[in-house]
């Protein structure tokens, strides 16, 4: 029994065994019972959790302790275990650890299923290698060198030439010296799940003993997962100086997630290695640094969502509504200049005139500053003459040489003007249709989505985005309504409608977010501002909310303006 604690406490117990009355002993009282001057109570707690992993015959019930004639279940579960091999605990194991890992923001590739990874920049990938690739020590020492079978692997693709993209692959391998701890974790679960479901086992078991069986068979299962977890938790990132290990942190039965994927994104997060949804912006002179001589010629925009797939020493995009904003960041500061070649001078975006919709594309270009051409003079659009800084002529608008410069009849303007797609093409577009019939003062505006299937959540958030609940004057109004599918059946269904001010909305944010989440949804929304004082159309405020939308917007969306009328 080990210790001189143990035996002292098994001898208490045994003793308090015999008695007529109910048997069994309170700890409490067998700690008053064992303990002598001197002694540590925190071994003593420690050599009674060792009794209870080792006495075939101790129970410990509400009665406290007590020793049986009766089996204890650590005598049924001890020789359970005796009967499973390790073969097939690696085995539970190997599948324990494909369930854990599955595709999410990052794409899993299971080494022992498929070595074969793609070498683009659109995917990034999470490659799971197995212990049976590490031979003997069953896994990597964290701290020690990068392995040759992993190395090849970030270096070279499938077909054996040189992969391009390296910022687009991380590597979890599992770690020497934990192994046989997730291989004993696997085959207590295994024994527990065999004896729970084992008729024979249950009918010789009391009641509470086969309740206490199925609870433990249960709780085996969630530590067999933490073991696994713990067991393959070296992580190796791209950074500027290669692969670089990072060992994870311990997983607990309250920390372990149902997707462990995603934990491998939180921590290439706190590392500051992802640019997602929500991450800071990065600066655009940064990255023109880092780049070089790659920025100072047009480059395709589509050729800097490639750059940073290739170079480890940038961030890990996952979302790609970052790269537009920081096109639009350098724009605005001069670090380069925008062009879609198909909207002629109108596609031009930069420091001076900041006003285009940005695209990743590969027929869209950044430039170097200073290489848009001047503005073409435009046309009046009454008139159809250049006439910069004056009046339109009175020929022009009456027929007739010094008729006055009043117009004759002409029909109502239009005060509401729409646009439709991207949010940032949208609200250039309702923008620029209010500004052709000289409209000058915005009123009110209206965005609306229209989503079905996943990522309703980034589309709702990108929604509220453009107009701040906390901008003045302004009477902001939430429509929410919202039909999520739950679980296989689409008859399980939650369905939530709000419309009202942003301050109540505010209880619903996270819920919604957490609603939506990865699943299948039916949303419409709409936020509704009317200004108190009319805002002018050309005016930084306004321009905020266009800044707003390309930078943040909805990806597809229906702007309204309303401004004001002729009467």
């Amino acid at each position: 029994m080990g210790s001189p604690y143990g035996r002292r406490l098994a001898t208490a117990v045994y003793l308090y065994s015999l008695t007529r009355d109910v048997p069994g002993v309170q700890p409490p009282e067998l700690f008053g019972a064992s303990l002598v001057p001197g002694d540590d109570p925190n071994l003593l707690q420690k050599a009674l959790d060792g009794l209870e992993t080792a006495c075939w015959y101790l129970h410990a019930d509400v009665r406290g302790y007590r020793f049986s004639t009766e089996a204890s279940l650590v005598k049924l579960i001890q020789e359970a275990e005796s009967e499973i091999s390790v073969t097939k605990a690696r085995t539970k194991a190997t599948k324990i650890l494909t369930d854990q890992f599955r595709d999410s923001t990052l794409k899993v590739r299971r080494h022992w299923d498929d070595a074969k990874v793609p070498d683009n920049a659109e995917d990034a990938w999470l490659v799971v290698m197995h212990w049976d690739d590490f031979g003997d020590p069953r896994g990597v020492l964290p701290h020690g060198a990068i392995p040759s079978k992993i190395q090849e692997l970030w270096e070279r693709t499938p077909s054996g030439g040189v992969r391009e993209y390296r910022n687009r692959l991380v590597v979890l391998a599992p770690s020497s010296g934990s192994h046989d701890a997730m291989v004993r974790a696997v085959k207590t679960h295994l024994a527990l799940e065999e004896l729970s479901t084992s008729s024979d086992t249950l009918g010789a078991l009391t009641p509470e003993k086969r309740a206490e069986l199925k609870d433990k068979a249960k709780e085996s299962a969630l530590i067999a997962r933490v073991a696994v977890c713990n067991h393959v938790n070296v992580l190796y990132v791209p950074m500027p100086q290669g692969l670089e290990a990072v060992q994870l942190d311990q997983v607990t039965t309250s920390s372990v997630w149902p997707n462990q994927t995603d934990a491998i994104l939180s921590r290439l997060a706190a590392m500051e290695k992802t640019l997602r949804a929500g991450d800071k912006a990065i600066d655009p002179a940064h990255v023109k640094s880092k780049l070089g001589d790659l920025m100072n010629r047009p480059q395709p925009t589509e050729e800097l969502v490639r750059a940073f797939a290739r170079r480890p020493d940038l961030k890990m995009v996952f979302d790609r509504a970052q790269l537009v904003s920081l096109i639009s960041a350098g724009v605005r500061n001069g670090v380069w200049e925008y062009q879609d070649p198909d909207r002629g001078h109108d596609g031009w975006a930069t420091k001076e005139r900041p006003g285009a919709s940005i695209r990743l594309a590969a027929d869209v270009l950044l430039h170097p500053p200073g290489s848009a051409p001047s503005p073409a003079e435009q046309a009046c659009p009454l008139c159809d003459t250049v006439h910069p800084g004056r009046g339109c002529p009175d020929e022009a608008l009456n027929g007739t040489p010094g008729g006055g410069t009043q117009l004759g009849l002409q029909p109502a303007k239009p005060s509401v003007f729409n646009g439709t797609g991207a949010a940032g093409s949208a609200f250039a577009q309702a923008r620029g249709a209010a500004a052709d019939l000289q409209r000058e003062s915005l009123r009110k505006l209206k965005i609306e989505i229209d989503h079905l299937g996943a990522g309703g959540g980034p589309e709702l958030l990108r929604l509220h985005s453009i107009v701040p609940a906390a901008t003045l004057g302004a009477d902001l109004t939430y429509d929410v309504d919202v039909i999520v599918t739950l679980g296989d059946g689409p008859q399980h269904t939650a369905k939530v409608s709000y419309l009202g001010a942003p301050g109540d909305y505010a209880p619903l944010r996270e819920a919604l977010k957490q609603l939506l989440g990865p699943r299948e949804s039916v949303l419409k929304a709409a936020v509704t501002a009317v200004f108190a004082v009319p805002l002018p159309l050309s005016g930084d405020a306004v321009e905020r909310f266009a800044q707003a939308a390309r930078d943040t917007g909805p990806t597809k969306c229906r702007i309204s303006m309303h401004t004001e009328s002729d009467e």
